[in-house]
Protein backbone atom coordinates (compact mmCIF):
# COMPACT_ATOMS: atom_id res chain seq x y z
CA UNK A 1 0.00 0.00 0.00
CA UNK A 2 1.49 3.04 -1.01
CA UNK A 3 1.21 5.92 1.89
CA UNK A 4 0.31 9.06 1.22
CA UNK A 5 1.17 11.95 4.15
CA UNK A 6 -0.62 15.10 3.18
CA UNK A 7 -2.61 18.29 4.49
CA UNK A 8 -4.86 20.16 1.87
CA UNK A 9 -5.51 23.49 2.93
CA UNK A 10 -8.06 25.81 1.30
CA UNK A 11 -8.46 29.17 3.16
CA UNK A 12 -9.92 32.64 2.14
CA UNK A 13 -8.06 35.46 3.07
CA UNK A 14 -9.09 38.81 3.41
CA UNK A 15 -7.03 42.18 3.91
CA UNK A 16 -7.59 45.64 4.39
CA UNK A 17 -7.90 47.62 1.02
CA UNK A 18 -8.92 46.85 -2.81
CA UNK A 19 -5.22 47.49 -3.62
CA UNK A 20 -1.89 46.63 -2.58
CA UNK A 21 1.82 45.82 -3.68
CA UNK A 22 2.15 42.80 -1.15
CA UNK A 23 -0.41 40.66 0.41
CA UNK A 24 -0.13 38.93 3.64
CA UNK A 25 -1.39 35.81 3.96
CA UNK A 26 -2.03 32.91 7.06
CA UNK A 27 1.34 31.97 8.47
CA UNK A 28 0.36 28.19 8.00
CA UNK A 29 1.05 25.46 10.77
CA UNK A 30 -0.17 22.14 9.75
CA UNK A 31 -1.50 20.05 12.19
CA UNK A 32 1.29 17.04 11.72
CA UNK A 33 1.59 15.59 14.87
CA UNK A 34 2.91 11.87 13.13
CA UNK A 35 3.70 10.58 9.85
CA UNK A 36 0.63 9.56 7.91
CA UNK A 37 -2.18 12.08 8.99
CA UNK A 38 -4.09 13.05 5.87
CA UNK A 39 -6.38 15.99 6.32
CA UNK A 40 -8.33 17.81 3.15
CA UNK A 41 -9.77 21.27 4.19
CA UNK A 42 -12.66 22.93 2.41
CA UNK A 43 -13.28 26.83 2.11
CA UNK A 44 -15.17 29.78 2.62
CA UNK A 45 -15.43 33.36 1.33
CA UNK A 46 -15.16 36.19 2.77
CA UNK A 47 -16.00 39.95 1.24
CA UNK A 48 -13.65 42.71 0.40
CA UNK A 49 -9.85 42.06 -0.82
CA UNK A 50 -10.24 37.89 -0.64
CA UNK A 51 -9.77 34.88 -2.57
CA UNK A 52 -7.96 31.47 -1.69
CA UNK A 53 -5.16 29.79 -0.21
CA UNK A 54 -4.46 25.87 -1.39
CA UNK A 55 -1.84 23.74 0.37
CA UNK A 56 -0.29 20.27 0.31
CA UNK A 57 1.45 19.39 3.24
CA UNK A 58 3.21 16.66 5.20
CA UNK A 59 5.35 14.38 6.74
CA UNK A 60 7.33 12.45 4.82
CA UNK A 61 9.79 11.02 7.71
CA UNK A 62 9.48 10.93 11.28
CA UNK A 63 9.22 14.58 12.91
CA UNK A 64 10.29 16.12 9.68
CA UNK A 65 7.29 18.24 7.62
CA UNK A 66 6.78 20.01 4.17
CA UNK A 67 4.33 22.14 2.47
CA UNK A 68 3.87 23.65 -0.33
CA UNK A 69 1.14 26.33 -1.24
CA UNK A 70 -0.42 28.43 -3.80
CA UNK A 71 -2.63 32.23 -2.67
CA UNK A 72 -4.54 34.17 -5.75
CA UNK A 73 -6.30 37.04 -3.81
CA UNK A 74 -8.66 39.66 -5.71
CA UNK A 75 -9.90 43.15 -4.38
CA UNK A 76 -13.23 44.12 -4.26
CA UNK A 77 -14.80 45.46 -8.34
CA UNK A 78 -15.24 48.90 -8.23
CA UNK A 79 -17.52 50.53 -10.38
CA UNK A 80 -15.26 53.15 -12.08
CA UNK A 81 -17.16 55.91 -13.71
CA UNK A 82 -15.34 58.41 -16.05
CA UNK A 83 -13.67 60.44 -13.38
CA UNK A 84 -12.40 56.84 -11.14
CA UNK A 85 -9.06 56.46 -10.93
CA UNK A 86 -8.56 52.69 -9.44
CA UNK A 87 -10.91 49.55 -10.36
CA UNK A 88 -9.26 46.47 -9.08
CA UNK A 89 -6.39 44.63 -7.72
CA UNK A 90 -5.36 41.15 -8.23
CA UNK A 91 -2.11 39.01 -6.22
CA UNK A 92 -0.85 35.64 -6.58
CA UNK A 93 1.64 34.16 -4.85
CA UNK A 94 3.60 30.48 -4.98
CA UNK A 95 5.31 28.84 -1.76
CA UNK A 96 7.59 25.77 -0.37
CA UNK A 97 9.03 25.24 3.01
CA UNK A 98 10.74 22.25 4.71
CA UNK A 99 10.81 22.20 9.03
CA UNK A 100 10.36 20.18 11.51
CA UNK A 101 8.18 19.56 14.03
CA UNK A 102 8.13 18.15 18.01
CA UNK A 103 5.22 16.69 20.19
CA UNK A 104 5.60 18.17 23.82
CA UNK A 105 2.70 16.33 24.78
CA UNK A 106 -0.95 14.42 23.45
CA UNK A 107 -2.06 18.03 22.83
CA UNK A 108 0.94 19.99 21.63
CA UNK A 109 3.06 20.13 18.81
CA UNK A 110 6.14 22.45 18.12
CA UNK A 111 7.08 23.57 14.87
CA UNK A 112 9.59 25.27 13.01
CA UNK A 113 9.45 25.95 9.02
CA UNK A 114 12.00 27.62 6.80
CA UNK A 115 10.17 28.78 3.29
CA UNK A 116 10.80 30.46 0.21
CA UNK A 117 8.09 31.98 -2.33
CA UNK A 118 7.24 34.38 -5.72
CA UNK A 119 4.32 36.26 -6.44
CA UNK A 120 3.18 39.34 -8.19
CA UNK A 121 0.78 42.26 -7.63
CA UNK A 122 -1.30 43.82 -10.23
CA UNK A 123 -3.14 46.87 -10.10
CA UNK A 124 -5.57 48.17 -12.90
CA UNK A 125 -6.33 51.62 -12.45
CA UNK A 126 -8.09 52.54 -15.65
CA UNK A 127 -8.56 49.89 -18.53
CA UNK A 128 -5.65 48.91 -20.08
CA UNK A 129 -3.41 51.07 -17.02
CA UNK A 130 -1.46 48.58 -14.98
CA UNK A 131 1.16 48.51 -12.40
CA UNK A 132 2.57 45.20 -11.84
CA UNK A 133 5.59 44.28 -9.35
CA UNK A 134 6.69 40.83 -8.36
CA UNK A 135 8.32 39.90 -5.30
CA UNK A 136 10.04 36.65 -3.20
CA UNK A 137 10.26 36.40 0.11
CA UNK A 138 12.40 34.30 2.56
CA UNK A 139 11.55 33.56 6.15
CA UNK A 140 11.45 31.44 9.09
CA UNK A 141 8.55 30.26 10.87
CA UNK A 142 8.35 28.70 14.54
CA UNK A 143 4.58 27.77 15.96
CA UNK A 144 2.81 25.66 18.26
CA UNK A 145 -0.20 23.54 17.05
CA UNK A 146 -2.82 22.93 20.57
CA UNK A 147 -5.42 20.41 20.12
CA UNK A 148 -8.07 19.34 22.53
CA UNK A 149 -11.20 17.57 22.51
CA UNK A 150 -13.17 20.05 20.79
CA UNK A 151 -10.95 22.90 20.50
CA UNK A 152 -7.57 23.94 17.96
CA UNK A 153 -5.29 26.44 18.76
CA UNK A 154 -2.16 27.66 16.42
CA UNK A 155 0.06 30.47 16.58
CA UNK A 156 3.15 31.19 14.30
CA UNK A 157 5.29 34.23 14.35
CA UNK A 158 6.71 34.57 10.87
CA UNK A 159 10.08 36.65 10.18
CA UNK A 160 10.15 37.65 6.54
CA UNK A 161 12.93 38.64 4.23
CA UNK A 162 10.57 40.72 1.68
CA UNK A 163 12.47 41.83 -1.72
CA UNK A 164 10.40 43.40 -4.92
CA UNK A 165 12.85 42.37 -7.78
CA UNK A 166 11.12 43.64 -10.94
CA UNK A 167 7.83 45.48 -12.06
CA UNK A 168 6.13 46.60 -15.62
CA UNK A 169 4.58 49.96 -14.74
CA UNK A 170 2.51 52.41 -16.88
CA UNK A 171 3.63 56.00 -16.45
CA UNK A 172 -0.50 56.82 -16.59
CA UNK A 173 -1.26 55.38 -13.25
CA UNK A 174 -1.66 57.38 -10.70
CA UNK A 175 1.31 60.05 -9.45
CA UNK A 176 0.54 59.22 -5.62
CA UNK A 177 1.34 54.99 -6.09
CA UNK A 178 3.92 55.72 -9.04
CA UNK A 179 5.82 57.83 -5.24
CA UNK A 180 5.31 54.35 -3.70
CA UNK A 181 6.71 52.43 -5.93
CA UNK A 182 9.80 54.44 -5.95
CA UNK A 183 10.15 54.14 -2.05
CA UNK A 184 9.36 50.30 -2.45
CA UNK A 185 12.28 50.30 -4.96
CA UNK A 186 14.52 52.23 -2.53
CA UNK A 187 13.75 50.05 0.54
CA UNK A 188 13.81 46.93 -0.78
CA UNK A 189 15.02 44.49 0.50
CA UNK A 190 12.73 44.75 3.98
CA UNK A 191 12.51 42.79 6.97
CA UNK A 192 9.16 42.49 8.59
CA UNK A 193 7.73 40.13 11.45
CA UNK A 194 4.14 38.41 10.74
CA UNK A 195 2.24 37.10 13.87
CA UNK A 196 -0.87 34.39 12.97
CA UNK A 197 -2.96 33.08 15.08
CA UNK A 198 -5.88 30.33 14.27
CA UNK A 199 -8.90 29.08 16.21
CA UNK A 200 -11.85 26.31 15.89
CA UNK A 201 -13.24 23.65 16.62
CA UNK A 202 -12.79 19.93 16.06
CA UNK A 203 -15.34 16.77 15.72
CA UNK A 204 -14.51 13.69 14.91
CA UNK A 205 -12.66 13.68 11.47
CA UNK A 206 -13.37 17.62 10.86
CA UNK A 207 -12.48 20.86 11.48
CA UNK A 208 -13.74 24.31 10.96
CA UNK A 209 -11.13 27.17 12.10
CA UNK A 210 -10.68 30.87 11.78
CA UNK A 211 -7.42 33.07 11.69
CA UNK A 212 -5.63 36.18 12.03
CA UNK A 213 -2.48 37.46 10.68
CA UNK A 214 -1.34 40.69 11.81
CA UNK A 215 2.03 42.43 10.12
CA UNK A 216 4.56 44.08 12.35
CA UNK A 217 5.32 47.04 11.69
CA UNK A 218 2.69 48.14 9.29
CA UNK A 219 3.59 49.30 6.19
CA UNK A 220 0.49 51.38 5.11
CA UNK A 221 2.92 54.31 3.60
CA UNK A 222 4.09 51.33 1.06
CA UNK A 223 0.38 49.89 0.77
CA UNK A 224 1.29 46.73 2.23
CA UNK A 225 -1.93 44.93 3.54
CA UNK A 226 -1.04 44.76 7.34
CA UNK A 227 -3.62 41.77 8.10
CA UNK A 228 -5.69 38.70 6.66
CA UNK A 229 -8.67 37.01 7.86
CA UNK A 230 -10.29 34.02 7.09
CA UNK A 231 -11.98 31.19 7.57
CA UNK A 232 -11.32 27.14 6.62
CA UNK A 233 -12.77 23.89 7.33
CA UNK A 234 -10.82 20.82 7.25
CA UNK A 235 -11.56 16.84 6.89
CA UNK A 236 -9.42 14.92 8.60
CA UNK A 237 -9.35 11.74 6.60
CA UNK A 238 -7.13 9.43 8.93
CA UNK A 239 -9.25 9.74 11.49
CA UNK A 240 -12.41 8.47 9.51
CA UNK A 241 -10.19 5.79 8.10
CA UNK A 242 -9.55 4.89 11.57
CA UNK A 243 -13.33 4.89 13.01
CA UNK A 244 -14.53 3.01 9.14
CA UNK A 245 -12.14 -0.21 10.78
Amino acid sequence: MIRFYSLLFLSISAVSCSRTFYPTDQTLVPPIKKTGDISVPGDLYNSGFGGYSLALAGSPARNIALFARHSDLRGEQLDAGFFEEYRVGTARYTEGAIGGYYSMSDRNTASLYVGYGQGNTTNEYQEAVLASLQYRRLYIQPGIYTEGRRMVLSSALRLIRLQHYAGNIDARMPVADLRVIQDIENQTPKWIAEFGFTAGFRFSGFQINAFLTQTTPGNPDLLFADSAIGLSATLSLHELFRRSK
